[in-house]
């Protein structure tokens, strides 16, 4: 059991979470919402990071059949039981987040202030995450051509991995009636089909305002942090802003050595923003096994001496047999990854050297033996 689960309410397709009923001096309240089906490590970017900023956690569907992305369906119909339970006020605010990669960096009031700013901006009360190419590619959606240099292209695209809006707008929008539980493209589709048909009731956070995508290192997508950890955005149209929700789709959190650790951009992020949480969730290495629910078994190894091993296997890996896998542009003859095998290779060379030799050795022998011509 995690430890950070004891700040969550979990959400089973039988029952859903009741949010606290607000005081009378704050009326709207935002209501943190994931869907996780299964329990991973990486649940705890959001769980921690929203629980340090006092926004508990609804966790929907925990243990459904659910797979990506076309078993998402059960995500959108977890998400409509949800917003139809008659405890969310009108103007209650729900934030949808996706489990595995997204970060908040703000209060619950500092996200109802944000969200109020843009709803007045953009004249909607239903906000998604932008992205900066459109996603999936079907005959019905996504039909654009996609951008020349995708990572030049505004994040115009709505992406569904975080998004944000006032209880009536996600009733009469999105979730008037349920879905099939599988669907080609998933809620990522079904979004975007939402957004293509109602074009002056949705938007896009397109400058990181209030929700910002991250798919590579914070430089490249605009963003730096501070000293404190917070994450900014600034740009040639905007001023300095804080955007309350950080979502790291694919490069974000995609696997990354640094200093001659395994890293992610969204670790990277975590460890600064959230350094004792990082500490305890995530800085050990750690086996384990689960039997059927019934025995546990957690062994936490000497993180060095198995890092050093890994490292090792890594050089060797991409430098002596070419592998070309994204992590393989981590590593570098002169640079940490290497450093183990560096040391390694002089004696390597000897025993090689030595084997041929016995090798050629024992050929030698055997062509100059004389022959037997007794018989």
């Amino acid at each position: 059991m995690f430890p950070w689960f004891l700040s969550l309410w979990i959400s089973t397709p039988g029952a859903w979470a009741q949010s606290p009923a607000p005081s009378d001096a704050q009326s709207t309240r935002v209501h943190l919402v994931t869907y996780c089906n299964e329990a991973q490590s990486s649940m705890g970017f959001l769980l921690a990071s929203a629980a340090a900023n006092g926004l508990p956690t609804v966790v929907l569907g925990f243990g459904d059949h659910a797979w990506w992305p076309e078993g998402l369906g059960r995500k959108i119909n977890a998400l409509r039981r949800f917003v139809l339970d008659s405890a969310l006020k009108p103007n209650d605010l729900v934030l949808f987040a996706d489990a595995y990669d997204v970060l908040i960096q703000s209060t619950e009031q500092e996200i109802r202030e944000s969200f109020e700013r843009l709803e007045r901006r953009l004249n909607v009360s239903l906000i998604f995450n932008g992205d900066r190419d459109c996603a999936p590619r079907l005959p019905d959606v996504c039909t654009d051509p996609r951008p020349v240099d995708v990572w030049l292209h505004p994040r115009v695209y709505l992406n569904s991995g975080a998004f944000i809006g006032r209880t009536f707008a996600m009733k009469s929008i999105l979730l008037q009636d349920p879905v099939s539980d599988v669907m080609p493209g998933g809620d990522q589709a079904f979004y975007q089909r939402k957004f293509m048909s109602h074009p002056h009731a949705m938007s896009v956070d397109t400058d990181c305002q209030l929700l910002c995508t991250v798919a590579r290192n914070l430089d490249a997508e605009g963003l730096r942090q501070l000293s404190n950890g917070t994450v900014v955005f600034s740009s040639a149209a905007t001023s300095v802003s804080i955007p309350s929700i950080l979502h790291f789709p694919g490069g974000g959190h995609w696997p990354m050595w640094q200093q001659g650790l395994p890293s992610s951009v969204i670790q990277e992020v975590f460890r600064k923003r959230f350094p004792e949480q990082f500490k305890v969730l995530y800085d050990h290495i750690e086996v384990s096994a689960d039997l059927r629910g019934v025995h546990h078994f957690r062994k936490r190894l000497q993180q060095e001496s198995f890092l050093q091993a890994l490292r090792a296997i890594s050089c060797f890996r991409c430098k002596v047999l070419l592998h070309t896998d994204d992590e393989c542009n981590f590593v570098q003859w002169d640079n940490e990854m290497c450093q183990e095998l560096r040391m390694c290779l002089p004696w390597l060379i000897v025993v090689v050297g030595l084997l041929l030799w016995k090798r050629s050795w024992r050929r030698w022998c055997g062509r100059s033996k004389p022959l037997d011509r007794s018989s």
